[in-house]
C-alpha cells in the first residue's frame, strides 16, 4: 500500500502533547512528521526503554497531511505491538443479548394478550442493544483485520519480530528555510489579535456539555506565549476521534511545551480560531458555527450524493421490476432511467442549492461571518507564503 510507509531513523526522543493522560506523542525527524498515542500499545512501559540516538525502525500509515501515524516501531532489541483488546466481552455480549431478544421476541410475536407483547417487546428491545454492540466490535476488529494497510503492517512486523528491518528506510534530511511573517498579509478583522512565540507553558483540560442527543465532548489547551492565556479547544464527540488511528484521516490537534506557534484569537475572550504549529506544520482552524467550512460543506456534498444515488437505485430497481411484469423496452427502459436520473439530480441539486444560498446571505447579512471568512482566506495565504505541506484541518 502506497500509504504504509517503513522508515529507519536516529531517535531523538519523544514530545509528550498536553493531553489526556500525556499519552499522544510526536516525533520530528528531518522533514517528517510522525504521531503515536501510546494508549493503543499492548505494553506503553516499553516508550520508556527506548534509547536515544540509537536506530529505531518505524512502520507507520500516511495521513492526507504529509505526517505518520506509527503503528509499531523497534530498536532492533524491543518491539513495540500495538494493543489487541479481548473479544470475549464483545462476543459475551452478543451471545447473551441475542439469545435474550430471542426469548422475548416468541411471546410478543405469538401472543394475543396485550400485556404480554408489551413487555415482552420492551424486553426484547432491550435485549437487542447489548447484541447490537457486541456485534458491531466485532466488525470493527473485522474490519481491522481484513484493512489491506493493517496486513501490511502486521506482516512487516512480523519480519522486525525477527530482527529483518532490511525494508526500512532512511528518513531523509529536512530542506529547512524559514517561515515568513504572519503580518505581511492584509489587515485582520478588529475582533481578531495575533500571537506569535513559543509555548512556555500550558496546560489540557476536557469537558462536556448537554446531554442525550446534544451531548457533545471537547478537549482544549490553554496556553501561554508572551502575552495573555490563550485557549484552544475541539469537539472530540462523534466517529472523527472515536475510530481506532488505522482508521484516522487527520491526527488529533498537537500541542506541547516549546512548540513555536502563530495564533489567531479572539480580543474579547482568548479564543485561538487560527493555530500554525511551526515545529510540526500543523494547522488548525475553528469552523464559525452559522457557516460551513469547506471540509463541512464536502461531507455534505457527499452524503446528499450518496443519497441521490440510493435513490435512483431503488427507483431503477422498481423500475426493472415492472419491466419483467409487463414486457421488456429498451427504448422505454433508456428514456425513464434518464427521466429517474435527471429528477434526482434536481431534487438533489436543489436542496444543495438552497443551502448554498443560506450560506451566502449569512455571509452577506452577518458581520461575523464576514470576518470569519476574511479569516479563512488569510490564514490559507499565510500557509501558502510558509510552503506549509500541510492540509488545514477544520475543527468544530
Amino acid at each position: 500500500m502506497k500509504n504504509t510507509r517503513y522508515f529507519t531513523l536516529n531517535f531523538t526522543g519523544f514530545t509528550h502533547a498536553a493531553s489526556e493522560e500525556q499519552s499522544y506523542l510526536r516525533l520530528v525527524n528531518g522533514d517528517h512528521v510522525f504521531y503515536t498515542d501510546t494508549r493503543y500499545f499492548q505494553d506503553p512501559t516499553l516508550f520508556e526503554q527506548l534509547k536515544l540516538n540509537q536506530p529505531l525502525h518505524i512502520g507507520a500509515r500516511r495521513l492526507p497531511d504529509g505526517s505518520f501515524w506509527i503503528h509499531w516501531l523497534s530498536d532492533g532489541n524491543l518491539l513495540l505491538e500495538p494493543a489487541r483488546p479481548s473479544l470475549k466481552g464483545k462476543l459475551l455480549a452478543f451471545f447473551i443479548g441475542t439469545l435474550a431478544f430471542i426469548a422475548a421476541a416468541y411471546p410478543a410475536y405469538f401472543s394475543t394478550t396485550t400485556w404480554v407483547v408489551i413487555v415482552f417487546g420492551v424486553i426484547a428491545a432491550l435485549a437487542l442493544v447489548p447484541a447490537l454492540m457486541g456485534i458491531g466490535g466485532l466488525l470493527h476488529r473485522f474490519a481491522q483485520k481484513i484493512h489491506p494497510g493493517m496486513r501490511g503492517l502486521m506482516a512487516r512486523m512480523s519480519l522486525a519480530r525477527h530482527k529483518d528491518v532490511s525494508f526500512c528506510q532512511p528518513v531523509p534530511p529536512a530542506d529547512g528555510g524559514n517561515k515568513p511573517s504572519f503580518f505581511g498579509d492584509p489587515e485582520l478583522p478588529q475582533r481578531f489579535s495575533i500571537e506569535e512565540g513559543e509555548i512556555k507553558s500550558l496546560y489540557f483540560k476536557k469537558w462536556s456539555t448537554g446531554a442525550g442527543k446534544t451531548h457533545r465532548d471537547y478537549h482544549g489547551v490553554l496556553f501561554q506565549c508572551n502575552a495573555a492565556p490563550l485557549s484552544f479547544s475541539w469537539q472530540t464527540t462523534g466517529t472523527r476521534w472515536g475510530l481506532h488511528p488505522l482508521f484516522y484521516r487527520r491526527h488529533p490537534p498537537f500541542l506541547a511545551k516549546g512548540d513555536r506557534i502563530l495564533a489567531v484569537y479572539r480580543r474579547d475572550n482568548g479564543n485561538v480560531q487560527a493555530l500554525y504549529n511551526g515545529s510540526d506544520g500543523g494547522a488548525y482552524l475553528k469552523a464559525h458555527p452559522f457557516y460551513p467550512g469547506e471540509q463541512q460543506m464536502s461531507l455534505v456534498y457527499k452524503v446528499f450524493y450518496s443519497i441521490a444515488l440510493l435513490m435512483f437505485l431503488f427507483m431503477l430497481g422498481l423500475e426493472l421490476n415492472d419491466m419483467r411484469a409487463s414486457g421488456w423496452d429498451g427504448w422505454k427502459f433508456a428514456t425513464e432511467t434518464l427521466d429517474l436520473f435527471s429528477l434526482t439530480l434536481l431534487c438533489i441539486g436543489g436542496v444543495i442549492a438552497l443551502l448554498e444560498l443560506g450560506s451566502l446571505a449569512t455571509r452577506m447579512l452577518s458581520s461575523r461571518v464576514g470576518d470569519w471568512v476574511t479569516l479563512q482566506r488569510t490564514f490559507k495565504r499565510y500557509l501558502g507564503r510558509a510552503e506549509a505541506n500541510t492540509t488545514l484541518q477544520e475543527l468544530m
